[in-house]
């Protein structure tokens, strides 16, 4: 499946909006992945595995390769999730979004995968956002990025100040 998705990468991009600096990452991203097949991993392609999953999304062009991140451009806001954090959050929500950003969807989700972590730094995030900024100016229907980590936590400068540059 991976090789045939690869393989028709050209054709299946053509709807697709990308910027010139997603478009040739992913290309290179998508090379690696037929040369990691060429030696079998035991047990690697499984739902289950969280990096497989991600290579899969890529390959499917559901996931899309943006600096120190990926971008998972099927997302949304959760309603459930909003009322896990209580009434009020929850109706706070349920105001913000259609008010706000004009809906729930379609908003892109940053997932992080350790294989950019030689790129977790600051220049890796100056990176993306810029990236992101490129993306959504020309896939304007995009509402806005969601992202949940420990590491968007308001005391993380304090904790580790060298991960500050995080929340800039």
């Amino acid at each position: 499946m991976l090789v045939q998705l690869i393989s028709q990468f050209d054709r299946r991009v053509l709807g697709k909006k990308l910027t010139n600096s997603i478009r040739p990452k992913t290309l290179k991203f998508l090379e690696r992945v037929l040369k990691d097949m060429e030696t079998p991993r035991r047990r690697f392609y499984l739902h289950s595995n969280d990096r497989f999953s991600k290579e899969f999304a890529v390959c499917r062009l559901i996931m899309l390769l943006c600096s120190v991140e990926l971008i998972d451009e099927l997302s949304s806001v959760s309603r459930s999730m909003m009322l896990h954090c209580g009434l009020s959050q929850f109706v706070s929500g349920m105001m913000y979004f259609p008010l706000r950003i004009g809906g729930f969807k379609p908003l892109y989700q940053l997932h992080f995968d350790q294989r950019f972590v030689s790129a977790f730094n600051e220049e890796g995030y100056t990176q993306l956002y810029l990236q992101l900024a490129d993306q959504i100016a020309i896939n304007p229907e995009i509402k806005g990025i969601i992202s949940a980590s420990w590491w968007h936590d308001p005391v993380l400068r304090k904790i580790s100040p060298d991960l500050g540059f995080i929340e800039k």
